[in-house]
């Protein structure tokens, strides 16, 4: 049983580094946006068992409850702490592993998530790295806690080390729609790109940026 977990917050800070391309409140709404994608992409993949959202605040909390999801309330211990807390929670629900998905993959479909279940060795991690190779947008873990998560910034290299010293089996997969996480202006002028050829849904992302004329 594979139990999916979105880190998520949607307060007054969130995307901060998009506002010169976006006014607050609708990098708020764009923010919120996103992070409905990626609730909608897991609970539709046919490989989890449940899915819940460790929020850091009441309005990603509240997403969450709106869209079929599980909220578990962030403590406050910053990222990484909160995906442990999630981990821990998934293990007394007896799922055997983990999907980690971040909040800002508009274009995540839900085959990305059955495609990295798919991938998941009986023992072992498997990541789908972010779009300059960087960054770690997807990290499946059996068992749960399988190893300490290293969410930031360059969190692929952090994470392969990590198994590696442990002696944890590590692979990589094809991203697909998960490489794509949009923190930039320049990510956004990306999205809209893609947005344009890609079979995605990015319902509420799509429904956004054309409200904005965008």
């Amino acid at each position: 049983m594979i139990w999916g977990l979105i880190p998520a917050r949607l307060g007054a800070e969130t995307k901060k580094r998009l506002e010169p391309a976006l006014a607050p409140a609708l990098r708020r709404e764009f923010a919120q946006a996103m992070l409905a994608d990626v609730i909608t992409a897991l609970m539709a993949a046919e490989t989890l068992a449940g899915v819940s959202v460790l929020a850091g605040d009441e309005e990603a909390a509240k997403l969450a409850l709106k869209l079929g999801a599980l909220p578990l309330h962030d403590s406050g211990g910053g990222l990484n702490n909160a995906v442990a807390a999630g981990m821990s929670f998934a293990s007394e629900q007896k799922a055997t592993g983990v999907i980690i998905a971040m909040g800002d993959l508009p274009i995540l479909r839900s085959t990305d998530i059955d495609r990295m279940v798919a991938g998941l060795p009986v023992h072992g991690a498997v990541a789908a790295p972010s779009r300059d190779g960087s960054g770690t947008n997807l990290l499946g873990l059996r068992p749960p806690g399988l190893l300490h998560t290293h969410f930031g910034n360059q969190s692929l290299c952090a994470h392969q080390q990590e198994a590696r010293n442990l002696g944890i089996p590590w692979q990589e997969i094809d991203p697909g729609g998960s490489a794509l996480d949009v923190d930039t202006p320049e990510d956004l002028g990306e999205l809209r790109r893609l947005l344009k050829t890609s079979d995605a849904p990015a319902r509420a992302t799509r429904r956004v940026l054309r409200a904005a004329g965008l």
